[in-house]
């Protein structure tokens, strides 16, 4: 009901948009045009309708570039690398992205320097290209310091921390959790302060502090049950599963994977769904409920076989060794 209502909201605010554009057409205030344009784009984009984002975005820069408004075209190429990266086409987002940075840089634009270099990183550290991934989010930082942006500085100290905690650099990687952390305390982002609990919680966790762990895991809990964090709170759950397994406590385990798997079905992650079916099912069968246990691992399977998943193996795997040792 929620998602069917702001869906509603965004087409009427198109419509609105739409009928704006054609006035500022009629009067030729391209300013204006342009910033119809940029907004419809943006919301066609919040619709997931990326091809037509992208395209009403272009006809925005075509504006722009008329007008010479070198600070709209660097914030335009930036949105359509954003769009471009997470379509997956690295190449042209990169070249978007090192243009929007060289415009913004010749016109001393700060702000969308820091973003640019950001998302730069992300990109590079998809790549595997990790020590340039890490100096991009320190360039981000420190420009984020220059024009005090907190939560920026706090969003790109987190994934600093990320690319710490990969190359092995465990204390860095905490001490640029908890910056970030009480960055965010202080903005009151409680997005990210959620975020940043439960990845210190997975290093915690990883090293064997499992209370710890816990502990932290159950505050990003909280955090997301009161922002309706959906998504995020499955994937808590699905980590406190996996943390009461390692404990021992399995009926708590498979308590939490329960609760993970009825938000992972309001959801569309079939992938995550199939994870938490399969930890679920083997948890069940160690508990001598292998009707169950099977029930859930057949749907495992059946899932990683559509996405083509090379887990489908070890599920069959497994499948077949809870047959056999089915009682009769």
């Amino acid at each position: 009901m929620v998602k069917q209502t702001q869906e509603k909201q965004i087409e009427q605010a198109i419509a609105l948009l739409q009928q704006a554009l054609e006035v500022d057409e009629r009067r030729n205030d391209a300013e204006g045009k342009a910033e119809k344009l940029h907004q419809l784009a943006l919301l066609k984009a919040n619709q997931g309708k990326i091809d037509e984002a992208i395209a009403l975005y272009e006809q925005c820069q075509k504006i722009y570039e008329r007008i010479g408004d070198t600070e709209g075209i660097a914030t335009i190429l930036y949105q359509v690398a954003t769009l471009k990266a997470n379509q997956g086409h690295f190449k042209d987002a990169i070249r978007l992205f090192e243009r929007s940075l060289k415009l913004a840089k010749s016109i001393g634009d700060e702000e969308t320097q820091a973003q640019t270099l950001h998302s730069l990183a992300m990109i590079k550290a998809n790549q595997g290209q990790v020590k340039d991934a890490i100096a991009l989010c320190q360039q981000s930082i420190r420009l984020k310091e220059s024009i005090n942006d907190i939560q920026g500085k706090a969003a790109t100290l987190h994934q600093l921390a990320i690319l710490k905690a990969n190359q092995g650099e465990v204390k860095n990687a905490i001490a640029l959790f908890q910056e970030s952390l009480s960055l965010k305390e202080s903005v009151n982002d409680l997005q990210g302060k959620s975020a940043t609990l439960h990845c210190l919680a997975v290093i915690y966790a990883h090293h064997g502090q499992l209370e710890a762990a816990s502990d932290l895991y159950q505050q990003s809990l909280e955090i997301k049950e009161g922002i309706g964090d959906i998504e995020g709170k499955a994937a808590t759950l699905h980590q406190l599963g996996e943390l009461y397994k390692q404990l021992g406590r399995i009926e708590e385990a498979i308590d939490f994977y329960q609760q993970s798997l009825e938000l992972k079905e309001q959801s569309d992650d079939i992938e995550g769904k199939a994870t938490t079916m399969g930890m679920l099912g083997q948890l069940l069968a160690t508990q001598g409920d292998f009707t169950t246990a099977l029930v859930y691992l057949r749907q495992t399977l059946e899932i990683f076989e559509q996405i083509q998943s090379p887990n489908a193996k070890t599920v069959k795997e497994i499948i077949y060794e809870l047959r056999r040792m089915q009682p009769n």
